[in-house]
């Protein structure tokens, strides 16, 4: 749980969302509520979670760090 005053408990959660409205919702004009959980959901689990390169593993994405860990301990 968050404490009070305390900025970085909730760093994660907030650039999380930054870069959810700068790359989706500001983009994009939805018509229903439906059709922004779906394509959110799109987002987060088949280009967020998977393909889009983060900072704290190389600037790989998280597919390409986990072959490159699984064939490092292969090797091990």
């Amino acid at each position: 749980m968050s404490r009070r005053g305390n900025c970085h408990d909730n760093a994660v959660a907030e650039s999380f969302f930054q870069l959810l409205k700068r790359e989706r919702i500001k983009k994009k004009i939805y018509a229903t509520r439906t059709e922004a959980r779906s394509d959110l959901f799109e987002y987060i689990e088949m280009f967020y979670n998977s393909k889009r390169r983060h900072g704290s593993n190389g600037q790989r994405s998280p597919l390409d760090y986990e072959k490159a860990h699984q064939k490092m301990v292969r090797c091990v």
